[in-house]
This record gives structure tokens, C-alpha cells and sequence, in this order.
């Protein structure tokens, strides 16, 4: 899980959502990313499509639970490094 809100990016504790750039960096297998609210099911559309070994990036409007956090998960399987390059935030 990763908290979006509070802390020294600027989103503020009342936001619901945000607008960022999500990149994908250096997959070990070639798969898709979802961005989606901490404790909830991952939709069924991905944020970033990617092949292995690649860096590929998309905007997004990801919604966030109460507590201002998000769920990253790599799918089907595998690992990568994330970037979430937050733009601006929804109230």
C-alpha cells in the first residue's frame, strides 16, 4: 500500500482521488498494472500494459480509500518498480 495523502507531496488529507502518471520500470515479465484503492478488489482494466524489461508510463484518476491510500499490484505475476507522479488531487 502506498498513502497519497498527508506528507511532503501536497495532497491534502481530504482528497478523494488524484491525477498521476503511473510508470512501470524494469518488469521481470511482461503483464499489467493496476492503481486502485487500498482494501478494495482491482478493477478489471489495467493503468499500464508492459512488456519485460520495458519502461512504459499513462495518466491516471485513481481514487483513494479513507485513509488516502492506494494498492499497486503487478499482474499476472512478477515484480517492477512504480513511479506514481502525482499531478493534482479531487475533492
Amino acid at each position: 500500500m502506498v498513502t497519497l495523502t498527508g506528507g511532503s507531496c501536497g495532497v491534502s488529507a481530504s482528497a478523494k482521488a488524484v491525477a498521476a502518471n503511473v510508470t512501470v520500470i524494469g518488469p521481470s515479465m511482461q503483464g499489467n498494472l493496476n492503481v486502485y484503492p487500498a482494501g478494495s478488489f482491482p478493477p478489471p482494466t489495467a493503468v499500464v500494459n508492459y512488456a519485460q524489461s520495458s519502461t512504459r508510463g499513462n495518466n491516471a484518476t485513481i481514487p483513494l480509500n479513507s485513509a488516502g491510500r492506494v494498492a499497486v499490484r503487478c499482474s499476472p505475476t512478477g515484480t517492477s518498480h512504480v513511479v506514481i507522479d502525482v499531478a493534482g488531487y479531487f475533492r
